[in-house]
């Protein structure tokens, strides 16, 4: 995901945030519904009760931004699954592991407390693209799945995440054949397998291209779409997940999968743009450091009527800067908007980079 590839690319990875970190902002997953899917490890019907809650995790924050292990620590009586970032997946179908001092708590704390921990891995590259050639040919295709089940079920995790993004139109098939190829081989294992993809609604065919909905929808136990950076560091100011167009982005997802294997996914970070693009980069920020910086600088935070999403103006060194920040104001009407279509539930793109109410708001619209 363009996070995770900017973290490593977010997000992504689940979301456009990664930047060689993972594309992530980037930047997930659950189960089947009877009759439709493939019995998977973990089945759950529409929401009808108690939402799924999944939260992407990174020991070691991109950029110098927080980690998940603090956050996840606080909040994991709230969460169910926690996907682990573990790496890149090379041309060889091996996973490049991405040194985190947190990992081994972040893995530690989510088996501690009986949640399910699944490997999140991401096909980001340094140039920016996503790579494919670990899955374009047959042979391909069989020797990653089979590294990648092996790595899975060595690890103790309970499946596999596929953040994969950025990838050609030319490759829908061959993506669509991978992942009918690794599902095979992880539920063989009794593994689950949980993959990202992207809205198709105003977003460049490079995001979406390679994903068939329906044969992803299929073969996976669940998939969640990444319903953020609608406007990234790459394009300029704007609201990153406006309400109309993430629920446009639903209902074409949801013509194709079941409802009751979607999660949809919720980006709980800001993007601080320049008035001069080009000149002066764009910042991502945690949502908490977008708030901090507006209290700073004696900004008045709007809500925007158009998109619902907050947005704020400030003055920094002779420069004119405008900020959109998604906080628990967007995860309350992301979560309204899941139970409008009976999603499965959540999947927060990450821990570590929400705002103080994030958490309150996630766990006072839980249906018990």
């Amino acid at each position: 995901m363009q996070r995770l590839a900017s973290n490593v690319h977010h997000g992504r990875l689940a979301g456009r945030a990664v930047l060689l970190v993972v594309a992530l902002p980037a930047c997930l997953t659950v189960a089947a519904l009877a009759g439709c899917m493939r019995v998977g490890p973990f089945r759950r019907p529409l929401l009808t009760s108690r939402f799924e809650v999944m939260a992407f995790a990174m020991g070691q924050g991109e950029r110098g931004l927080p980690g998940s292990v603090e956050s996840l620590k606080a909040h994991i009586a709230t969460i169910d699954t926690v996907l682990d970032f573990g790496g890149l997946v090379c041309d060889d179908g091996a996973v490049e592991a991405q040194a985190s001092p947190g990992q081994p708590a972040t893995r530690d704390i989510t088996r501690d407390h009986g949640k399910r921990l699944m490997l999140l891995v991401s096909n980001a590259s340094p140039g920016g693209q996503g790579r494919t050639a670990m899955f374009e040919k047959a042979r391909d295709r069989a020797r990653t799945a089979q590294s990648l089940t092996a790595k899975v079920a060595h690890e103790g995790y309970d499946g596999l995440h596929l953040g994969f993004d950025r990838m050609p139109a030319r490759v829908k098939p061959l993506y669509s054949a991978f992942v009918r190829d690794l599902a095979n081989a992880l539920h063989a294992k009794g593994k689950t397998l949980g993959v990202s993809v992207f809205p198709v609604v105003d977003m460049p065919p490079g995001t979406w291209g390679a994903f068939d909905y329906s044969v992803i929808g299929k073969e996976a136990d669940y998939v969640v779409l990444c319903a953020y950076d609608r406007h990234d560091l790459a394009t300029g100011p704007g609201a990153i997940s406006p309400d109309a167009w993430a629920e446009a982005g639903l209902r074409k997802a949801l013509a194709e999968i079941d409802p009751a294997k979607v999660l949809l996914g919720i980006g709980v970070y800001a993007y601080d743009w320049p008035q001069r693009m080009g000149i002066e980069p764009p910042e991502y920020l945690s949502a908490q450091q977008a708030l901090q910086r507006a209290a700073a600088n004696g900004a008045k935070i709007t809500i925007d009527a158009a998109s619902q999403q907050k947005t704020f103006r400030y003055r920094l060194e002779g420069t004119d800067r405008t900020v959109w920040v998604q906080d628990a104001y967007n995860v309350r009407s992301k979560i309204n908007l899941g139970n409008k279509y009976g999603l499965r539930g959540i999947a927060i793109w990450r821990l570590g980079l929400e705002d103080d109410l994030t958490w309150s708001v996630v766990s006072s619209m839980h249906r018990e």
